[in-house]
């Protein structure tokens, strides 16, 4: 490997984990737009058939309507491992969500740990989301 082409997969790691934490804070901000600006026009999310499978940069909305209501939430990434492939990638990467609820009267916390398997592509220069899988 020579060091321009080291220097183009560290840049590329980069960029994706960029995103990842883009999307966290989108979600956090309940900024739909930016959240929406990691996914391909074509990319498809499965957080499971009891939360939500589609159109990715759709899910951003869905997502966001969730949290609206909600005093507080937090996602944190850890453990991001990612495979290049050209203009190709796959990351899988582990969250935890905190969640602050109203419950009546009753402030509730719950805490959601799962991990996002994703798959990426290069176009146009530009690194996005193909496909996310959410998996507890």
């Amino acid at each position: 490997m020579t060091d321009s082409d080291a220097l183009q997969e560290l840049m590329d790691r980069q960029a994706i984990t960029e995103l990842i934490h883009r999307y966290c804070r989108s979600v956090d901000r309940l900024d739909i737009p930016l959240g929406q600006s990691i996914w391909h026009d074509d990319g498809y999310a499965d957080y499971g058939e009891w939360f939500y499978q589609g159109p990715g940069k759709e899910v951003m909305e869905f997502i966001c309507t969730q949290h609206r209501n909600m005093p507080a939430h937090s996602h944190q990434i850890a453990n991001t491992l990612i495979r290049l492939d050209g203009d190709q990638a796959g990351s899988e990467s582990y969250v935890t969500v905190s969640l602050r609820m109203n419950n009546g009267e009753k402030l509730c916390h719950m805490t959601v740990w799962g991990r996002y398997i994703d798959c990426w592509s290069r176009r146009d220069g530009r690194w996005g989301l193909v496909k996310r899988t959410f998996v507890c």
